[in-house]
């Protein structure tokens, strides 16, 4: 018998909620009503571009995949740069797959100054953050690494975004983990 792909049953099982997270976290036409915290239950406000990036990258960091979903748009999608690192482009659905893989190889990640950046570009709907993560890997070595987080928000929700992180780095984490 082959074992489960748990991939595919992350698929198959939240498929509806996530659904059911984006449609609850739909907002009328010319609306930019989101929550600022990483928490979708949190009273609505204005979201400016960068307070909408900096949620979601808490909410991708500690792997809460609802809130995620939440300030995700429809078309998101993801690129995780140099492009010799050789990540594919990754939508939404793949994106969140993804957060679940990671949440796999690290026993806890966070991004340490996502509110108080190193470095930070706004320009209308884009905004670049120069941030520093720390964390562990799941069998307890200690992890740290810098990203540059290039990202296009549009009413309330996060459109893209392009990180460039260490290259050596990622790679053996990624070997250490196969």
């Amino acid at each position: 018998m082959a074992e489960p792909n748990p991939l595919e049953f992350l698929i198959e099982t939240n498929e509806m909620f996530i659904e059911a997270v984006a449609a609850s976290s739909e907002t009328t036409e010319g609306s930019s009503r989101l929550p600022v915290s990483s928490s979708p239950a949190s009273t609505p406000i204005e979201a400016t571009p960068l307070e909408t990036i900096q949620a979601f990258v808490e909410a991708t960091a500690s792997g809460d995949l609802e809130s995620m979903a939440v300030f995700m748009a429809d078309d998101f999608t993801s690129h995780v740069l140099p492009a010799a690192l050789g990540f594919p482009v990754k939508n939404k659905q793949e994106y969140l797959l993804h957060a679940v893989e990671l949440g796999r190889i690290f026993a806890w990640l966070k991004v340490v100054n996502v509110r108080n950046p190193l470095d930070v570009v706004q320009a209308g709907d884009t905004v670049v953050l120069h941030v520093v993560g720390e964390g562990a890997l799941a069998d307890g070595t200690p992890y740290s690494d810098e990203y540059v987080i290039i990202s296009r928000c549009e009413g309330g929700r996060v459109c893209s975004i392009k990180e460039f992180m260490d290259s050596e780095k990622i790679r053996s984490v990624l070997q250490a983990a196969v």
